[in-house]
């Protein structure tokens, strides 16, 4: 993500290359534009980041409870995540 002109310059030329290469091989009606291959990088590490958040808010909810709610909150998941109903 660090780069000096961005992600997103490298991106859009790795689009546009394989764009042309489609292009040459199919129909006026099937070609493509380079938007069609590009990826979503931004949205992908925007997901990580808002599962770590949730995963940190998890944490922190179970570390504020008691042994007993502890039990209570965890088993059910527990159980779920091994296959018993």
């Amino acid at each position: 993500m660090i780069e000096p002109w961005g992600w997103h310059n490298t991106e859009y030329l790795a689009s546009a290359i394989m764009t042309t290469l489609l292009n040459l091989q199919v129909k006026k009606k099937d070609q493509k534009k380079p938007t069609h291959f590009i990826r979503d990088m931004a949205g992908g590490i925007l997901k990580q980041l808002e599962a770590k958040r949730t995963q940190r808010k998890e944490q922190e909810k179970i570390a504020s409870m008691t042994i007993e709610e502890r039990r209570e909150y965890l088993i059910p998941i527990i159980m779920r995540d091994m296959g018993v109903k």
